[in-house]
């Protein structure tokens, strides 16, 4: 059977996240948790890094316990969200219980009220097939027998059995909540105890990991978690559901409207919420930067991380999704093969998302949009940020941000560099430079830190040319 997870995919992988201490905290605070069933929303905004969490989590948690891992967006398509999950229990948990049939249908059989009413043709024949139901049912023989209403065919109006068929239906729903729960309790502990003479013995609680929601329909995100929580709640079961939570909100007023309360709604469906820790701006930069970068340079090369850090607090550009786009445009600048400035097209990209008038200023006109210190703050200039500490250069000199900026900048019409980088990497010849060649230091800096380098030398068209290009690729 292939495994829903890649055994390679565990905490110690991503040393520079380090999730796992929060992991093992949460682990021992959900095993706490599951004799009436726990559900628990993980927090944590696009791009934070959910889905290597929960991926992590699973193969972690399969050591001790069953695990089922729930890919919502795969199953987006299906329209029926209770189809889905039990298709999915069926999958990963009840289908190696091959001794066990009876309780597999009876899975089946139990959840069939709530699915079958909206279910098109195609996927009502699949639910047949997998509990067994007859192909005609009698709506008046459920009727006769549920309500006690001796009534023929013959004698019942098309409308009324349109009435009828709701109640029963509902009726049937109802009563069928408390007895799939049964079968849930009953399915966990066949599971349970099918491993109890193998290996690997699993114990209590049976985790589900539900993923992907933030790429769903609203209305579709919407019935999994109705689903889990009227359907799926019960002991012995934990549910952890990421989402991104303020997203999910957007979600639910997009059915009920612009004013529903979205946030109380959702504190109904989970026991508590929990934010996935984030990853610190530069871990996060140089996690989806290294492999765009290769083998061009190191990124544990001098100033580096101080300069790409402070580009991005400058700007006050913390949103992850934002800082994604970024970087997705220097992975399509890198794709094309041709020599870039990696500082100067990171600020380009910055400018463009954040400041598109100032962006349009600097490509036409080459207005640049920073102030420095021999250039007092004027009007075509974006207002400083005093917040960001200076870089420390040498014993007496300071890379104050702003200053980087516009010479990062600037080095787009710049030829070449006029100070030697094997200089530069040592100490006691950096003491020498002055604080006025501070701008020659910084375009070094510039041309040192190059993606592409075997290729010819470009200017400042060619790097607005690549930013152009990668705007294309959403």
């Amino acid at each position: 059977m292939t495994r829903i997870i890649p055994e390679e995919e565990v905490f110690s992988k991503y040393t520079v996240i380090d999730n796992e201490p929060f992991a093992d905290h949460l682990i021992n605070f959900l095993n706490t948790k599951s004799d009436d069933g726990y559900v628990l929303n993980l927090n944590a905004e696009w791009g934070a890094g959910k889905t290597t969490f929960l991926s992590c989590l699973y193969n972690k948690l399969e050591e001790k316990h069953p695990v089922v891992y729930f890919d919502a967006w795969k199953s987006d398509f299906s329209k029926d969200a209770m189809l889905a999950l039990v298709d999915c229990f069926h999958a990963q948990l009840a289908s190696s219980m091959s001794e066990n049939k009876d309780l597999v249908k009876s899975l089946f059989n139990k959840s069939s009220h709530f699915i079958r009413k909206a279910l098109p043709t195609m996927v009502v024949g699949y639910a047949k097939h997998k509990t067994g139901m007859p192909e005609d049912e009698s709506l008046i023989k459920d009727i006769t027998t549920s309500f006690g209403i001796d009534i023929s065919e013959d004698g019942c109006g098309e409308a009324l059995k349109e009435v009828l068929k709701d109640i029963l239906e509902q009726r049937q729903k109802v009563d069928g909540i408390e007895e799939f729960k049964n079968t849930l309790v009953s399915l966990a502990k066949a599971v349970i105890e099918s491993t109890e003479k193998t290996n690997n013995p699993k114990q209590y609680p049976i985790y589900i990991l539900i993923d992907e929601l933030d790429r769903c329909r609203p209305n579709y995100a919407i019935e999994v978690i109705e689903s889990i929580k009227h359907f799926f709640d019960t002991k012995n079961f934990v549910f952890v559901i990421a989402t991104d939570t303020e997203q999910l909100q957007h979600s639910v007023k997009a059915i009920y409207g612009h004013d529903f309360n979205a946030h109380a709604y959702l504190s109904r469906f989970f026991h508590k919420t929990v934010t996935l820790p984030a990853p610190s701006l530069i871990d996060y930069l140089l996690i989806h930067l290294e492999p765009i970068i290769g083998t061009d340079f190191s990124v544990d090369e001098l100033f580096f991380k101080e300069i790409l850090e402070s580009i991005f607090k400058w700007h006050n550009m913390t949103s992850l999704r934002e800082i994604s786009k970024v970087i997705n445009d220097i992975e399509m600048a890198k794709v094309s093969g041709k020599q870039f400035k990696l500082f100067p097209l990171i600020i380009l990209s910055i400018l463009k998302r954040l400041h598109p008038e100032k962006y349009v200023s600097y490509t036409d006109s080459n207005e640049l949009p920073y102030t420095h210190s021999n250039n007092p703050q004027g009007t075509a200039h974006l207002p400083r940020n005093l917040t960001i500490k200076p870089i420390k250069f040498n014993n007496s000199t300071n890379m104050i941000i702003e200053d980087s900026l516009y010479y990062l900048l600037n080095s787009l019409s710049s030829e070449s560099s006029h100070i030697n980088w094997e200089s530069i990497k040592i100490k006691e010849q950096r003491d020498r430079h002055q604080s006025h060649t501070i701008n020659s230091l910084i375009v070094s800096i510039s041309f040192h830190y190059l993606l592409n380098p075997q290729s010819k030398n470009t200017d400042k068209s060619t790097h607005v040319e690549l930013l152009e290009l990668a705007g294309h690729f959403k």
